[in-house]
């Protein structure tokens, strides 16, 4: 077959070598991208838009030479596809054939996604949505092209609607793009849409599910040595090891992700050095993560590519928080300043992200009802968008301002709801932030549904320094309580127990249930090992 298409080139017979490359491409051959770029380069528009599939191949290599996915690309290589598209698009009109133009439309939205994702990208990928067939009822839906452009078509809009922070829109796109991904047997496509899921789904609060998605994407990208996308699941990894607080995990995602990319990956490299300066914050070294997070966001002011001004936004969300840390409301209030520079670009959970640090600022300055105004209003746009993770620390937030206004029943309450929705997905970094007034509060909490989990936050919050063992418990234990459960952790019986403190067995029975619900146990083993967690074993 290269033969024959060689000679039919050779002797200038160009709708011969067009007919033999478009028989061949639908017949299974598979043709390196600098052999097929040769040969379609020498077929005129006008014959070339005879063939609909090869118009939107030769599109494809044009516009990605090399698989390059950002390349810049001269003006007249973009008037080249736009001819190419238009006579195919003519052929197609003229055939009235949808199902074709749906297909043009979904290449364009590919063409313009990395240099306009959100607007041209989008309005092609739902313009191509309207004329691609869908559903059982239409014979062609299952035709291979037509699952890739349906696939593609739908990951932009799911692109544009994470983008916007719109998560309760993602799932409908995502889903059937995922389906379509496994269909067509596109694995590296399968990956990208299951990274879009994980970053949906975590920020909708659902990250066990997230994690789920970043681990089919190790082992795929692992199978087939792709460096890029296993340091990418890993880096997300990485913020969910991180928002339960297992900061050693979060480290050895971070290094792994490194070592794959090295320095082939700007993007990683750069979100990486972000992760590592929230790590010191979270160790205890915020001035060390303060001067990261300064010396990183010089390097992003550098570089001229969207991920890089998007990154440099969540760094300047995260160095207002910590010039809040610190104390520094100047800084916080500059740092402010800086993203209502780039207005036009803080959108979706950034633009809500802002709304929370400037109710923070409020709080600092003692503003709380002005504070609450403005959480309240953000926790409605929150939960509209599905913006699980931002809603509750909204609420974590109001919870706050009320205690700040002595109003202790409305802080329980809004601390009671945060943590029925953050229990079943074990947020431990939400709370651990909020710092010490937060822990103050969560000793209140006796709910018997969230004793466990609120245990668990407050023993998270002792390394910190920020409570004793004793401040950790539901409610204190009595001296003669600490005298029963110390002899209970060293194997005593209720009799034994008895005879040493000189009191009955039926005082001792009394003492052991009081330190079960104080302690949040049921049984002496459970007991046991509460004692020694408290240092009072």
């Amino acid at each position: 077959m290269t033969e024959a298409i060689e000679a039919a080139l050779l002797a200038d017979d160009i709708s011969r070598a067009a007919l033999l490359i478009d028989s061949s491409s639908t017949g299974g051959y598979q043709w390196d991208p600098p052999t097929l770029l040769r040969w379609l380069s020498r077929i005129p528009e006008a014959v070339l838009g005879n063939y609909p599939g090869l118009s939107l191949l030769f599109v494809l290599l044009l516009r990605f030479p090399q698989g390059s996915e950002n390349t810049a690309l001269p003006d007249e290589v973009w008037e080249r596809i736009e001819t190419i598209l238009q006579a195919a698009e003519e052929r197609v009109h003229r055939q009235r054939d949808l199902a074709w133009l749906g297909g043009l439309y979904a290449i364009r939205a590919l063409s313009v996604l990395p240099q306009d994702p959100f607007i041209r990208a989008a309005q092609y990928a739902q313009q191509a949505l309207t004329w691609l067939p869908q559903g059982p009822q239409h014979g062609e839906a299952n035709r291979p092209e037509i699952r890739i452009w349906r696939g593609l078509s739908l990951f932009i809009l799911g692109v544009k609607s994470v983008h916007e922070g719109r998560f309760s829109e993602t799932p409908q796109f995502l889903q059937e793009a995922y389906t379509c991904s496994l269909i067509t047997g596109d694995r590296h496509f399968t990956r990208e849409v299951l990274l879009l899921l994980g970053k949906s789904s975590s920020a909708r609060g659902e990250l066990h599910q997230a994690a789920e998605y970043y681990r089919q994407i190790v082992f795929s990208a692992h199978e087939q040595e792709d460096h890029e996308h296993t340091a990418a699941a890993l880096l997300d990894l990485a913020w969910l090891s991180f928002e339960w607080n297992d900061l050693t995990t979060a480290e050895q995602h971070i290094h792994a992700a490194l070592e794959l990319v090295q320095q082939r990956e700007q993007q990683s490299g750069n979100l990486a050095a972000f992760q590592l300066a929230l790590l010191s914050h979270a160790r205890g070294q915020t001035v060390s993560a303060q001067q990261q997070l300064a010396i990183l966001f010089s390097r992003l002011q550098t570089i001229q590519a969207s991920w890089a001004l998007w990154l440099s936004l969540d760094v300047l969300i995260w160095q207002a928080r910590l010039h809040l840390v610190t104390g520094d409301l100047q800084g916080a209030q500059y740092s402010l300043e800086m993203l209502d520079f780039h207005e036009q670009d803080v959108t979706g959970e950034r633009h809500v992200k802002r709304t929370i640090l400037r109710a923070r600022l409020l709080l600092t300055q003692s503003k709380v009802h002005e504070a609450q105004d403005q959480l309240g209003q953000c926790l409605l746009v929150a939960r509209a968008q599905w913006q699980m993770r931002n809603a509750l620390e909204i609420q974590l937030l109001l919870s706050l301002s009320h205690a700040a206004a002595q109003q202790k029943q409305e802080a329980q309450r809004w601390l009671v709801q945060a943590l029925a929705q953050a229990q079943s997905e074990k947020f431990l970094r939400l709370f651990l932030e909020e710092g010490e007034p937060l822990a103050r509060l969560l000793v209140s909490i006796q709910e018997r549904g969230l004793r466990s989990y609120v245990q668990t936050i407050l023993r998270a919050f002792a390394p910190r320094g920020l409570a004793s063992p004793q401040r950790l418990l539901i409610e204190p234990l009595s001296p003669q309580e600490q005298r029963v459960l110390k002899l209970l952790a060293a194997g005593r019986t209720n009799p034994q127990i008895a005879q040493e403190l000189i009191i009955s067995v039926n005082t001792v029975k009394h003492h052991m249930k009081q330190l079960y619900r104080k302690l949040d146990v049921r049984n002496r083993l459970e007991a046991s090992e509460a004692a020694r967690r408290l240092d009072l074993s």
